[in-house]
């Protein structure tokens, strides 16, 4: 049989009666494959193709397969966008037999791409040869929390390329049109999206509003979904909003206020005596502390209940708070017992200790004060927004941004003890005598080495460029010194 008439005769064989070794589909590509010639990915070719660039001896890479061309695409994408550009690579691939692989790259430089990665990316996927760009997006999901109706919200969106190969590009698409996007495409570098929310034709309810932002990248051949929820609320009335919100904030921060004045009094601390008298109670009643502390946390959360934003319901806003109060009382009484335990230190410098009733109580001061930074928080992100738009970023009660201050407290109390104690162990060790003599033992080695290579220097720069060296003298011979002929003499 010929060539032509391969495929006619592989698939009108009769197949043995005990099993097929193939199924039908692949007994079809195999006849195609065998009638077309087509150039396998690991098949060497007739003829190499060479890039321009990227060869270790001569001018450009040569080589033989198509894996090893779109392994050097894909590390030099500049050869891979050029041979894409001007066809070469096309044509190669179409004399050796790849009509599929030249077809595709045709394909991908006709799409008239403003970004010159973009049809690469897209030849070198396609040949199943790569792996796809990973795809990160931060937040996975995005939350905008309650929006006043007729308000509008911002969030953003960052879209960038994780770790591996592959270069990332794509567009953000938005299923309903009260949803807009900004910017929606991106190439290469990572996107910062800003989303907006306009509230004006949707409707209130109890039930959120759920959505989907499509990511269409060539991270994956399916959009992949961001789901995006929200609660459209309506404005509250004004008893609401400057009587129950107040008395809410009020009742709840003094009730928790409280609950820290009873363990000031369960510590042994004594009250301030003045304010005893003044109420008839004894310096050690729990009364006092109960009073004191429940009272400063009352008016904190009575000032916050009537700052917080107007679409917050209470449950919502006190929620918010009490996560941030948490947060801030671990970290300042965190800052505090690492204070304490740094001054106890033996090389410190400070001669003082403290004990355990000691630290206790000073943790329970800085767990007392969190509410003043918790409340400013709070009040903060309530501020008004121009342009009647909310920003929902400044609102999200995540535990980054209390993670790092947190973080950063604690850095600068280390750096600040360690000029009480790493630097005072540090010079406590390194007069000791094993260390000592290690120091000075480097310290001599080290002065020889640098007289040796001064010498070594000094002598080279003599000999061959310092012009006023004195030369040495030549020996000559010495002239032979003519003695006096003896005169003759007479015989007498």
């Amino acid at each position: 049989m010929t060539i032509e008439s391969t495929a006619t005769a592989i698939t009108n064989t009769e197949l043995p009666a005990k099993g097929t070794p193939l199924d039908e589909d692949a007994r079809k590509a195999v006849a195609l494959a065998l009638r077309d010639r087509q150039l396998t990915i690991s098949e060497r070719a007739q003829q190499p193709f060479v890039f321009r660039s990227g060869g270790v001896l001569g001018s450009g890479k040569k080589v033989w397969t198509v894996r090893d061309a779109v392994a050097h695409m894909d590390r030099h994408p500049a050869d891979g966008m050029y041979h894409l550009r001007n066809g070469t690579l096309a044509r190669w691939l179409a004399d050796q037999g790849a009509d599929h692989l030249a077809a595709l790259a045709r394909e991908v430089v006709r799409q008239r791409e403003e970004d010159p990665r973009i049809p690469l990316e897209t030849f070198l996927i396609s040949t199943g040869l790569v792996r796809r760009p990973r795809l990160k997006l931060r937040p996975p999901r995005i939350n905008f929390g309650h929006i006043l109706s007729g308000q509008s919200a911002l969030r953003m969106l960052r879209v960038q390329k994780g770790r591996g190969r592959g270069y990332l590009f794509g567009a953000l698409r938005s299923r309903d049109p009260w949803l807009r996007i900004e910017p929606s495409t991106f190439s290469g570098r990572p996107l910062n999206a800003v989303l907006t929310v306009s509230t004006d034709t949707l409707l209130i309810s109890q039930s959120p509003q759920q959505t989907e932002i499509l990511v269409e990248s060539s991270a994956s051949e399916q959009p992949v979904p961001v789901p995006v929820e929200f609660w459209v609320v309506g404005m509250p009335s004004p008893l609401g909003r400057y009587l129950f919100r107040p008395l809410a904030g009020f009742l709840a921060a003094g009730l928790m206020g409280a609950g820290i004045g009873w363990l000031f009094a369960a510590s042994g601390l004594r009250a301030p005596q003045w304010f005893a008298e003044m109420l008839g109670l004894a310096t050690t009643s729990a009364a006092v502390w109960i009073f004191l502390v429940g009272f400063f946390w009352a008016v904190m959360g009575l000032i916050r209940g009537f700052l917080q934003p107007v679409a917050w319901p209470i449950i919502y806003a006190t929620g918010r708070w009490l996560f941030r109060t948490l947060a801030w009382g671990v970290a300042l009484s965190l800052l505090v017992s690492v204070t304490l335990w740094s001054w106890q230190q033996p090389y410190s410098g400070i001669d003082v200790q403290f004990s355990q009733r000691t630290r206790a109580v000073a943790s329970l001061l800085a767990l007392a004060f969190s509410i003043v930074p918790a409340a400013l928080s709070e009040i903060w992100s309530a501020r008004p927004a121009p342009d009647n738009t909310v920003d929902v970023a400044a609102q999200q009660p995540t535990l980054r941004p209390v993670a790092l201050v947190s973080l950063g407290i604690i850095l600068g109390f280390v750096m600040m003890a360690s000029a009480h104690v790493v630097r005072p162990t540090w010079e406590h060790v390194s007069t000791s005598g094993p260390i000592t003599t290690v120091k000075e033992w480097v310290g001599e080695q080290w002065e020889r080495l640098g007289i040796g290579v001064n010498g070594v220097v000094d002598r080279i720069y003599i000999r061959y460029y310092d012009r006023r060296a004195p030369i040495q003298p030549t020996r000559t011979a010495t002239p032979t010194r003519l003695l006096p002929t003896p005169k003759p003499t007479r015989n007498k």
